[in-house]
């Protein structure tokens, strides 16, 4: 029960996951509907440990080194399959929009550091904003191994970021605002980042070589402002979004009180030779406030009109008359296949207005997804990415509110989707989808000289 748990929870949450025990040995041979192992007995094999006697077992646990077994058919087929060595490069190694990403121009009080074993970072300056773009395996377990745009921190001090986008191959890729007491990769630190998923996280170390804990406090998407206050030996962390969604959370580290340490902002791609590139609003020593006027962004869509796409659930293209737009009730939603090129950035976005009444349940949230079909199993599709607001946190009104969702499509084929959840099994629309469209992720233009 606890693993079905778990699988659920990726699921909804659009993480890959895997939950297959190697072997299972049991009564009946081969293999059974809604398995999860990947190899099993190929005759029946029976004992008990109540009744049995003891040469019986000996006998059973002996032969369990020589016994008939039978291999899970899709496994074998993912296992055994040929990759091209052309397709095994494909990995995208992300690079800022622009040719003239200024290479390791830090500001006047800041350092630029490389921790642990991690290829050289970029920092360069865009049109409101700067710009970082870096590998490193990750801020996690014992060590880690990022790049740190930092400066001294005092006993009494605090750093505030806007993130405004952040591509990145992996999802556990990283980018925020962190305290650690020095730069040895095994150092106590807390950092408040983002994954590229829009989800907002606290993370620290509490002692030098100790292991890492991280809570996720909450999912504002892009822009959101990150900050983190230093007090002594207690660190707190807080974010903001556009839409006035908060959250915060703080820890005392004994070993940050006898220590100025560094603070500054940290970033990783999760993949060594893919760097990621977050995007800031304002510069290192002061940062802008997350825009809530984010633009439509629907040209050169890959997908039809919205009140074309398909529905499921209670979903209806029947919002107020004439209107060429999508009315969502509580679990529906509506979808539509689109044609991309591999390895291309590529953006949904969704203008969703809030139905004032009735309200949608407590806890009913709005979904972007894309997804694209499973190679190994016909009919299934596999999420690319995925991202959740809860409507109470949209605001209401009339006037639309713009919501995206940002990816780098592996494939060419990718299914946008549009849904709504909740407890209710129907009722009326609480959500009207205005325009929604799948499109080239917008650039981001760079200056060619940096700031002094």
């Amino acid at each position: 029960r606890m693993l079905r748990r778990q699988f659920d929870l990726y699921n909804d949450r659009g993480w890959g996951g895997t939950m297959w025990s190697y072997k299972l040995l049991k009564p009946e041979a081969g293999f059974h509907d809604h398995n999860w192992y990947m190899v099993t007995n190929a005759e029946p094999w029976s004992i008990s440990l109540r009744e049995s006697s003891f040469e019986a077992l000996l006998a059973a646990f002996e032969a369990t080194s020589s016994m008939p077994l039978v291999s899970h058919e899709d496994v074998e087929l993912v296992t055994a399959t040929t990759v091209p060595e052309e397709a095994q490069l494909s990995v995208p190694v992300l690079a800022p929009d622009d040719a003239h990403f200024v290479e390791g121009s830090t500001p006047s009080g800041w350092s630029l550091t490389d921790i642990g074993a991690t290829p050289p970072a970029s920092i360069g300056w865009t049109a409101d904003g700067f710009a970082i773009a870096a590998g490193g395996e990750d801020i996690w377990n014992t060590e880690d191994s990022f790049s740190f745009v930092h400066r001294g921190a005092e006993q009494d001090d605090e750093h505030t970021v806007t993130v405004t986008r952040f591509d990145a191959v992996h999802r556990f890729a990283k980018a925020g605002v962190m305290w650690r007491a020095s730069l040895d990769p095994s150092s106590p630190h807390a950092m408040i980042h983002a994954f590229p998923d829009g989800r907002a996280v606290f993370a620290y170390r509490p002692h030098h070589g100790a292991m890492m804990e991280e809570h996720v406090l909450g999912e504002p998407g892009f822009p959101m402002s990150l900050t983190l206050a230093r007090r002594g030996d207690t660190l707190a962390a807080g974010f903001e979004g556009a839409s006035g969604v908060r959250g915060n959370r703080s820890v005392s580290l004994s070993d940050a009180g006898s220590t100025g340490g560094h603070l500054g902002i940290g970033v990783l791609g999760h993949i060594s030779h893919a760097r990621a590139v977050a995007y800031f609003a304002g510069e290192p020593d002061h940062a802008s406030p997350p825009d809530a006027a984010a633009s439509r962004d629907m040209s050169e869509p890959l997908t039809p009109p919205v009140h074309t796409w398909h529905t499921w659930g209670s979903a209806s293209r029947a919002a107020p008359a004439g209107a060429r737009a999508a009315a969502l009730s509580v679990n529906s939603g509506i979808w539509s296949d689109a044609s991309a090129t591999a390895q291309q950035k590529v953006r949904l976005s969704a203008m969703v207005v809030v139905e004032p009444a009735p309200h949608a349940p407590d806890g009913a949230t709005i979904e972007l997804r894309m997804e694209h079909a499973d190679p190994y199993r016909p009919g299934k599709m596999l999420r690319l990415a995925t991202r959740r607001w809860p409507l109470d946190a949209l605001s209401g009104g009339p006037a639309p509110t713009a919501l995206h969702l940002d990816a780098v499509s592996a494939y060419a084929d990718v299914r946008a989707v549009v849904a709504v959840h909740g407890d209710a099994s129907d009722g009326p629309s609480v959500v009207r989808v205005t325009e929604a469209g799948l499109v080239p992720a917008p650039r981001a233009p760079v200056f060619v000289q940096p700031r002094d």
